[in-house]
């Protein structure tokens, strides 16, 4: 990915990110009307390009579901962990592939013990079924790092009326955290930063 143009990147991950501080940003339908005109170039991109989460992604898209999946269940078996966080992700989405929730969890769950990233997205699987204290746990191992999706979610989560871990004074101070956090891969859908030893 080292040898990719932002150009690349842009064209075939931004596309593809869930943005995890907005509910209602809708990715796919935003890929759907902005760029269906890059749908060529995409399928050109791919045609010179090794196997990789961006190429199977580019698979998935150009309606080639068994190509992507095949593909990104192989990196998986060869240790590639951004494959199985795409995976994850698109499994959790459920919108270009089969929804599995409970593959997605266990992914991200496996992913966040090495990784920052997957700690928010675990974070978010327990909010949807009222899980917060699980929820709290996932956004603090990732907030440690100052992973501005953690903090921003810590600060969202203490400020929730009805939660009996409710708490202004917490959500104020990961609310005063906010301007010095760290992006990371905030704007790529594959990727992963490692947790520091």
């Amino acid at each position: 990915m080292k040898t990719m143009t932002f150009k690349t990147i842009s064209a075939i991950c931004l596309p593809l990110m869930i943005l995890s501080c907005s509910d209602e940003y809708s990715w796919h339908e935003n890929f759907e009307a902005r760029h269906a005109a890059n749908l060529e170039k995409l399928e050109i991109s791919i045609q010179r390009k090794k196997p990789s989460p961006e190429v199977a992604q580019a698979h998935i898209l150009l309606g080639r579901k068994e190509t992507g999946i095949a593909m990104l269940e192989d990196l998986i078996a060869k240790g590639n962990d951004s494959a199985y966080l795409v995976l994850a992700k698109m499994r959790d989405d459920g919108r270009l592939i089969e929804k599995d929730a409970e593959f997605a969890e266990q992914a991200f769950s496996i992913l966040c013990e090495s990784y920052i990233e997957p700690c928010t997205l675990l974070a978010q699987t327990f909010l949807t079924r009222g899980e917060f204290e699980k929820a709290e746990s996932a956004y603090l191992s990732a907030a440690e790092f100052d992973y501005i999706l953690a903090v921003t979610g810590l600060y969202r989560l203490y400020a929730k009326k009805g939660w009996s871990g409710h708490n202004m004074e917490k959500s104020k101070y990961w609310a005063g955290k906010i301007g010095s956090s760290k992006d990371y891969n905030v704007y790529s859908f594959d990727g992963l930063t490692k947790r520091k030893p």
